[in-house]
């Protein structure tokens, strides 16, 4: 491909501008086929079908996080949020990816302040005043998955939080624009 070739990804945008980085970085990826390491083919999104197909699992999984936003306060377990999370994606045709993955036994991740990721919940991780979690949901709907992951500062956050505060607002307006979630099918 070209570099002034429109992208192979159907945004629209050259590939320069959009996937020629992200490219470069994934061809020097060194796999280990013996392990089973593959490099998945580019041409994973086919059709219009499966761009719906995404599209339905990501409506849930961003609303399982616009719910997550309503419940996040100090005095609630992660356990209760990864309850709130599963009840939703289920109700609405989705399957928790994260459920059971690699033994995994919750249906989010939930990363209280220091966790740098894939956190579980628990009854005994309970939100303070200050506190920092990222709640990561991954939601499968007929085959499609979509996944993404939101920041959100419980009650008054210290100072020291703030670029907390500036990063989650810019991944929250690239999403709403269409840029920071991350979607694909199987």
């Amino acid at each position: 491909m070209n570099r002034n070739d429109l992208c192979w990804c159907g945004s629209g945008k050259k590939y320069k501008k959009c996937h020629e980085d992200f490219d470069e970085r994934i061809a020097s990826i060194r796999y280990d086929v013996i392990k089973g390491q593959v490099r998945p083919p580019r041409k994973i999104i086919n059709n219009e079908a499966d761009i719906a197909g995404i599209r339905r699992a990501a409506v849930i999984n961003d609303a399982v996080l616009d719910l997550m936003g309503t419940l996040v306060a100090p005095g609630v377990d992660t356990e209760t949020l990864d309850r709130a999370a599963h009840e939703y994606i289920v109700s609405h045709g989705g399957i928790p990816a994260c459920l059971g993955f690699e033994g995994f036994p919750k249906s989010i991740c939930t990363s209280i302040n220091n966790v740098v990721c894939h956190g579980i919940p628990s009854t005994k991780d309970v939100l303070k005043e200050g506190d920092i979690i990222n709640v990561d949901s991954t939601v499968i709907v007929d085959g499609y998955y979509a996944d993404a992951s939101r920041m959100y500062l419980i009650g008054k956050v210290p100072a020291a939080a703030g670029a907390a505060r500036q990063g989650d607002e810019g991944v929250h307006g690239a999403r709403h624009r269409g840029g920071a979630s991350v979607a694909f099918s199987r």
